[in-house]
């Protein structure tokens, strides 16, 4: 009896397997694919996961650091218009404590130069000033007199006033009779303590030159001579 004698070859057996072994690759030459490119895919290893906290907890420092600045920056504002406005109520309070020191400065020098050392009159002639009057022929004048009284007391008299110059080639002099305006009726008196402003107007002929103002001053008390001061017209007149 013949016995049958199989000869069965490798490649036979794996064309038989082939459905297997094909899934085998395919399953291989994916997880290596899978491994390769992991860091596309957060969901594949622990690294991503942890990337992704990492960058939040950074997201949530940045806007506290951002908010914290704003508020620096704002509070920063604040104090500079606060000191800006300080700034500016003390330049204000600065110029008028200067405007003040000038007003006393002015005053101060003023009382200072009413007399000189060596002066001791009770009353004398400090200004005297004309100016175009209303009318042609009219001047207004201003006289201020200053007086040092004795024991606070007041010091009084009378004003005597006269105009010199020529009429009709002729010197003349006319008192404050002849040249007091309507206006300003005579006589003058004064009666003061420190200082006293008198005005009034003068009214000269057509014909006539001025070209001298005198002025004294006679107190009630007889006991003091009486106080004479001369100016030359153009001296004192101020045509505006």
């Amino acid at each position: 009896m013949k016995s049958k004698i199989r000869i069965r070859w490798p490649v036979m057996r794996l064309v038989s397997s082939g459905p297997a072994v094909f899934i085998l690759l395919v399953a291989v030459g994916v997880s290596f694919w899978l491994g390769m490119n992991s860091h596309w895919l957060p969901f594949v290893g622990g690294s991503g996961t942890s990337d992704v906290s990492d960058s939040q907890d950074r997201i949530r420092l940045l806007e506290k650091l951002n908010g914290e600045l704003k508020s620096e920056a704002a509070s920063a504002r604040r104090t500079a218009e606060l000191q800006s406005i300080a700034v500016d109520k003390m330049k204000a309070s600065l110029r008028e404590k200067e405007a003040a020191v000038q007003g006393l400065a002015r005053e101060l020098h003023f009382y200072r130069t009413l007399y000189t050392p060596d002066d001791r009159r009770l009353v004398k002639v400090r200004t005297f000033n004309l100016q175009k009057g209303g009318a042609a022929d009219e001047f207004a004048y201003i006289l201020v007199l200053t007086g040092m009284p004795k024991k606070q007391q007041k010091t009084s008299g009378m004003v005597s006033m006269a105009v010199g110059g020529t009429r009709h080639g002729v010197e003349t002099r006319l008192d404050f009779g002849q040249i007091s305006a309507a206006s300003s009726p005579g006589p003058l008196k004064f009666s003061l303590k420190y200082f006293q402003e008198i005005s009034g107007n003068i009214a000269l002929p057509e014909d006539f030159e001025p070209d001298s103002v005198h002025i004294t001053l006679t107190l009630d008390d007889s006991s003091e001579n009486p106080v004479s001061v001369r100016y030359d017209w153009n001296e004192v007149y101020r045509e505006s």
